[in-house]
């Protein structure tokens, strides 16, 4: 969930930071997964100042991480989504089970003719 906190003391030990806010709430950062907060915690001069990002709360435990830039489709496992390879990887799958057990199956020329044949189909059309 989107937060904002007045950060009352940062103590940064190895990849954590560990921070107390004016509310007197413990949150925890990692620092090389959000390079954003990362960099607004050591450009931090005077507290309290304000951290924004996503709060997370596991265990009874807060979390801080950086907000995802709006626009971008995130997928699972955090990588961009990428429409054109998700739609090879279903179409391959789907050639491979087609060729599986028939005459053609050890034939990789023929299956990836297929492939690229049912790949060009689908990615004709205007929407996936």
């Amino acid at each position: 969930m989107e937060a904002t906190i007045q950060v009352k003391f940062a103590n940064t030990r190895g990849d954590w930071c560990n921070i107390k806010t004016v509310e007197g709430k413990e949150v925890s950062v990692n620092l090389p997964k959000c390079p954003n907060l990362k960099q607004a915690i050591e450009a931090a001069q005077d507290v309290p100042y304000t951290l924004n990002g996503n709060m997370v709360e596991k265990d009874g435990k807060a979390y801080l991480w950086d907000s995802k830039p709006q626009g971008e489709k995130k997928a699972w496992g955090g990588q961009p989504k990428d429409e054109p390879f998700i739609a090879a990887q279903s179409v391959f799958s789907s050639i491979c089970t087609l060729h599986a057990g028939s005459s053609t199956a050890g034939d990789i020329v023929s299956v990836l003719e297929d492939f690229e044949t049912a790949y060009k189909v689908i990615m004709s059309k205007k929407t996936l």
